[in-house]
């Protein structure tokens, strides 16, 4: 039962009480702190535990980690709103049998490969969901936006749609992700990373000077990454204190001016808000070393 739902059910706790009594508090959710009862797994005070909390008391069933520790509260966080940590085997070999299958067979796709493409995610990102690529047509710009097809790797009714479905999306918290499909699938074959060709759906956008859209189109396609930039990067870039790669130069420049363009118009009419997000560091240990606010830049935008 979810504890989102019910003051009582499985949700994580800390482990407290003194000599040989002990007893558990709920960590994420307002709750008492109940005594333990029998079939309770070892654990020692400080002691972050996964445990089933009922109206007699509460059996401690796993230990996650200690509650002075960052990475495991974090990781703890993913626990208690129900999410399993990792892939079953079976679903990690389909993960890897469907990667290797939609490689010897595509299907029918129009080859990219030769176009200049990028990608604009976080420094710490370790998967690439979505690439950019733009060219001059005329007096407009057209613009190229791959999705990573992961379709083409995951086939209704087998276990990956099953976990895909109940976990719905990735689940981010500081220093870490819980991934909504296997690391074979999400950091590897459906991350479109430099320098390897990736099976992706295109939706190709042909904008006037104005910034109109004239028509929009979209096909299953072939494409090669040819530079992975984050957002501190492109900052530099536009202030002028860095140079594009030279390979994407040209499409970046396109693809800023279709973003200014499309801002400007947007901004006429729509509520426009600034905001910024914590941004920690973990040692080694696991523990907090450093704390900054991330405004949102034009790179983000």
């Amino acid at each position: 039962m979810s504890p989102r739902r019910n003051a009582l059910g499985r949700r994580v706790g800390v482990i407290g009480g003194r000599g040989r009594f002990r007893t558990v508090e709920p960590v994420f959710e307002r709750g008492p702190e109940v005594a333990i009862g029998r079939g309770s797994i070892k654990a020692s005070p400080g002691d972050l535990v996964l445990a089933d909390f009922t109206p007699a008391g509460a059996k401690a069933i796993r230990v996650l980690g200690r509650a002075d520790r960052a990475a495991d509260v974090v990781a703890a966080l993913i626990t208690d709103r129900g999410l399993r940590r990792g892939f079953s085997q079976a679903v990690t070999n389909e993960a890897r049998d469907a990667a290797q299958k939609a490689r010897r067979d595509p299907g029918a796709r129009i080859d990219l490969t030769a176009l200049p493409t990028f990608t604009v995610d976080p420094a710490s990102a370790r998967d690439f969901d979505d690439a950019v690529s733009a060219e001059r047509k005329g007096d407009g710009v057209l613009l190229r936006v791959h999705i990573a097809d992961v379709a083409a790797h995951v086939r209704p009714g087998g276990r990956l749609e099953r976990v895909a479905t109940e976990r719905a999306t990735s689940v981010y918290v500081p220093g870490t992700v819980e991934p909504m499909l296997p690391r074979e699938l999400s950091d590897d074959a459906c991350s479109l990373a430099p320098g390897v060709e990736r099976l992706a759906v295109t939706t190709e956008i042909h904008l006037d000077g104005r910034g109109e859209v004239g028509s929009v189109s979209f096909a299953r396609t072939l494409i090669r990454s040819d530079a992975r930039l984050d957002y501190d990067q492109l900052d530099r870039v536009f202030s002028g204190r860095e140079r594009a790669p030279a390979e994407v130069a040209t499409p970046l420049a396109l693809a800023r001016e279709v973003a200014a363009s499309l801002a400007e118009r947007r901004t006429s009419s729509a509520l426009e808000i600034d905001s910024a997000e914590p941004e920690f560091s973990f040692d080694a240990a696991g523990h907090v070393t450093a704390a900054r606010s991330v405004s949102q830049t034009e790179a983000h935008r």
